[in-house]
């Protein structure tokens, strides 16, 4: 989060010194949004059993793995590790 103030604060002084902004502006304004992308997908990784990832369960696990993609769309059974597709 502090690499979001200075990136605000920087963006300010800049805008206020020139009155524009240029590309390495905006590229820095990308990077910080994929920055919060991939504090959004640890978070959600964490909260799945990454805490405990010795004590998540087989479900867990693959949602780990998967970062929840296409999670609607593949069923798991609890008692094997194979999955059955569904359509």
């Amino acid at each position: 989060m502090v690499a979001f103030a200075f990136v605000g604060l920087r963006l300010v002084v800049k805008w206020k010194n020139f009155g524009r902004l240029i590309i390495d502006d905006f590229l820095i304004i990308l990077a910080a949004c994929c920055l919060l992308g991939d504090l959004i997908i640890q978070h959600y990784m964490w909260i799945q059993g990454m805490a405990n990832i010795g004590g998540a369960s087989s479900d867990q696990f693959i949602r780990i793995m998967k970062v929840g993609l296409a999670d609607r769309d593949v069923q798991y059974s609890r008692e094997s590790n194979t999955d059955h597709r569904t359509r």
